[in-house]
């Protein structure tokens, strides 16, 4: 009989972590580091320095999110529409 492995200590979903690594947010989205720096310098990502590093602000990282998959759903109400 198989059982749930527990949850290691410590250890969080990114969504509940402050903050997140540049490299982290490119893996997440499948995108490069570069396009996380473009992101941020036009906007819709916040980076937060913490002495030498850049983080991302994850709080906005789950708005852009969000906003691409609003987006993504009114385009599939038109294409039905249509």
């Amino acid at each position: 009989m198989q059982t749930a492995s527990a949850p290691v200590p410590g250890s969080f979903h990114w969504s509940e972590r402050p903050f997140l690594h540049v490299r982290e947010v490119a893996e997440l989205l499948s995108i490069s580091r570069a396009t996380v720096y473009v992101l941020a310098k036009n906007g819709p990502l916040r980076i937060v320095s913490i002495g030498q590093r850049r983080l991302i602000d994850t709080s906005t990282l789950v708005r852009y999110i969000d906003a691409l998959k609003s987006e993504a759903a009114e385009r599939e109400a038109l294409t039905v529409l249509a």
